[in-house]
């Protein structure tokens, strides 16, 4: 994408101050001058741009950075305090130091992630003879099976007030992520005795996951890097591993944890995540951002939506999914 502004410059430093809704502008010394930056065409826009930055010829310094960039559906996040610094230009070569602080919800970093640029390296490939399939039909039948088992009611129903009526003997199971285990657990449940857990019929043998990731970015400061790394290993005990997720209701993060403090549906989900494991059946989350991005997930979303309403039938279900891949 080729962004061009103006900017407006005096004496011979080549400092100038610069506000466009381009993205970051770059000025050399002149009275009155246009600066154009050359982004990759798969990056997400920036828009709001405003830097101070100095060129040499030698070496560019660009600091005190603000703008905003965006996703495909026009969420996003704020740029501030970035910098963009080259030491030193060469002929046949150009290394640039790049920071900023990003500050938004988790909507918008996972709309700016939607980018073209992004979503080669974060997303897997879909095969569209596997989605346009017999075994896809299947599914669609199945799920007509199972729509014949709810009540009237069940579209817009929050899962907690599902989980609700399981408890009280109104319905007769759900199909939900192991966090639903706290409401039981809440209202004097015992795991194994007042209900069970058990993966979907007909999934035996995988699983399908989630996780609660924490990131963290390169640091300069030996400390800092070092409190860092002690704060993922404490992450990563064991000890911690089995008291965090006793309580959360979920399987440990790592396969050599004890599950001597799980209770019945603790232990089954450690047991079936480290079978799924070894067997190569261990599969990341659609739902959850571990598979496609977020624009295929909602297509998939609208197909299965419609279908379970019986708004399509299961062949155009599937021939809608695999037009959905496509997306």
């Amino acid at each position: 994408m080729h962004r061009t502004a103006s900017a407006a410059a005096s004496g011979h430093s080549g400092a100038a101050a610069s506000s466009a809704s381009g993205g970051a502008i770059l000025a050399s010394p002149a009275s009155a001058l246009h600066a154009a930056i050359d982004v990759s065409a798969d990056s997400p826009p920036v828009t709001k741009g405003n830097v101070v930055g100095v060129i040499t010829g030698r070496s560019t310094t660009v600091r005190n950075v603000t703008a905003e960039v965006h996703g495909p559906d026009g969420r996003g996040l704020a740029i501030t305090d970035g910098s963009f610094v080259i030491p030193q230009i060469t002929p046949d070569r150009v290394v640039a130091q790049i920071g900023m602080r990003l500050s938004g919800g988790a909507d918008g970093m996972a709309s700016v992630l939607q980018a073209r640029l992004f979503k080669s390296v974060m997303s897997v490939d879909l095969d569209p003879a596997t989605i346009n399939s017999p075994t896809t039909l299947k599914v669609f039948q199945r799920m007509s099976q199972i729509r014949k088992l709810v009540d009237k009611d069940f579209s817009g129903r929050d899962w907690n007030v599902a989980s609700g009526m399981v408890i009280s003997g109104k319905a007769g199971y759900q199909i939900m992520g192991d966090w639903a285990k706290g409401e039981f657990v809440n209202a004097k449940k015992v795991p194994g005795k007042d209900f069970l857990c058990y993966r979907f019929p007909g999934t035996q043998g995988m699983a399908s996951f989630n996780t609660d990731q924490f990131a963290m970015f390169k640091l300069a400061d030996p400390q800092k890097t070092a409190a860092q790394l002690k704060l993922a290993s404490d992450i990563m005990d064991p000890g911690f591993q089995s008291a965090f997720n006793v309580v959360k209701g979920s399987a440990p993060a790592r396969f050599d944890v004890s599950d001597a403090a799980f209770d019945d549906c603790g232990k089954k989900a450690i047991k079936d995540a480290a079978e799924a494991n070894k067997n190569n059946t261990l599969v990341g989350s659609i739902a959850h951002g571990h598979a496609v991005p977020a624009s295929i997930k909602n297509a998939f979303y609208d197909v299965i939506t419609r279908h379970f309403n019986g708004q399509i039938d299961d062949k155009k279900a599937v021939a809608e999914l695999a037009s959905a891949a496509k997306s």
